[in-house]
């Protein structure tokens, strides 16, 4: 459908060709468009990997605009991408990964 649109049919030429209501057609062709405009795995990898450090070799903040420097990527792209990334392993600051039980850490230690 994608080559086709390319080809200069328009979209209710496609839609009666493949019998498929337009909407979907738009639908389908904008979800195409979009993951046409996502940047490669290797410049995500290393869009996470930049934004995880917070200062480079020279102590300076390394914030939106230095990363998307650095991968030559657009601003807009590099932001797209740290909003979308959602880490395997929510970050905690708990023992263990948990919370606290009713009571505390402390609760089963016997005072001193």
């Amino acid at each position: 459908m994608a080559e086709q649109r390319d080809g200069g049919m328009t979209i209710p030429e496609i839609a009666r060709r493949w019998n498929i209501a337009e909407t979907t057609i738009r639908r389908a062709l904008g979800r195409a468009r979009k993951k046409r405009a996502l940047p490669a795995p290797e410049v995500v990898q290393k869009i996470l990997f930049l934004n995880g450090q917070k200062y480079d070799d020279a102590d300076e903040f390394i914030g939106v605009q230095s990363i998307s420097k650095a991968v030559g990527q657009s601003e807009g792209t590099v932001r797209s991408v740290l909003a979308a990334h959602k880490p395997l392993t929510p970050s905690t600051t708990a023992i263990y990964g948990r919370p606290p039980r009713p009571g505390g850490w402390q609760r089963n230690m016997v005072a001193g």
